[in-house]
């Protein structure tokens, strides 16, 4: 048992040299090995995350290609390969998948890690999205059918009484635009749910989302809003709320939209229920 013991330490101690004359000085302080161990680890962690910030795109790949094997192993490694994977644009697809195969690395990894896995794996990207969306409609019904009162001047509100602008500050509507951040992918995989929904359930909720999130995007000057078809013919209809009217100019305007529009298409089948709807 003792040679057992004294060989698991050879293997696996700290491989410096100044370390083995000091540690019995610590032995004589009664700092316990766990202690001293744990005080390195710290310390290495800290100058690799410190590493990781400065090397570029082939440094950091060749990082993880050296520690991911350690990623299911101490938190602290963990979150370093982490880090790495955050920073790299694209991560190795076998490393992506090893993390959506693991509940606990998949539940720990960042954002930006998690939209790379999502691109790829719609049912994971699904499972974390609809929980939002059935709060959303959830709270969209309970705001239908019942009343809510301000704080400031306790009169009961409805449902049409929130202008669009505040409707696309709630924090589903937030989260759901983060959670896609700047990939087309997720935003074109993220309307492709909300038209499924809608053509399943008939429910218009999903149609004010769509144009929720359009516009959130729009706000934020985002790429993917300008690259969505529905942005001019949505902003228009937004601006034409907002005035509480459409004028001949944005009358139009909707007019040359739709006209564009070849026919059988379901291009605006969120738009025109959602302002339908409201």
């Amino acid at each position: 048992a003792f040679d057992a013991i004294s060989n698991l330490q050879q293997d696996n101690r700290v491989r410096i040299s100044s370390m083995q004359p000091a540690l019995p000085i610590l032995d004589l302080h009664d700092v316990s090995r766990t202690e001293v161990h744990s005080s390195l680890f710290q310390t290495m962690q800290e100058k690799l995350l410190g590493k990781v910030g400065s090397l570029d795109t082939r440094g950091l790949t060749k990082l993880l290609d050296r520690c991911f094997r350690h990623i299911g192993g101490d938190a602290q490694l963990r979150d370093v390969c982490l880090m790495i994977m955050q920073k790299l644009p694209k991560v190795d697809e076998k490393y992506l998948q090893h993390i959506a195969d693991n509940q606990e690395l998949y539940a720990a990894c960042p954002a930006e890690v998690k939209r790379q896995i999502w691109q790829t794996n719609q049912s994971l990207f699904g499972e974390a999205v609809s929980p939002l969306l059935d709060q959303y409609i959830a709270e969209k019904d309970r705001l239908m059918f019942g009343t809510l009162t301000k704080e400031q001047d306790k009169k009961p509100t409805s449902f049409l009484s929130f202008s669009p602008k505040v409707r696309r500050q709630s924090n589903i509507v937030q989260e759901l635009v983060s959670m896609v951040g700047t990939s087309q992918q997720l935003y074109s995989i993220l309307c492709q749910f909300l038209k499924t929904l809608y053509l399943r359930t008939r429910i218009p909720h999903y149609c004010t989302l769509r144009a929720d999130i359009l516009m959130c995007l729009h706000e934020k000057v985002s790429p993917l809003s300008e690259a969505d078809p529905c942005r001019k013919f949505a902003w228009c209809l937004d601006a034409c709320i907002r005035a509480g009217c459409i004028d001949g100019k944005k009358s139009r305007e909707l007019f040359t939209f739709l006209e564009q529009i070849e026919g059988g298409k379901e291009l605006l089948v969120y738009v025109n229920d959602y302002y339908d709807h409201v």
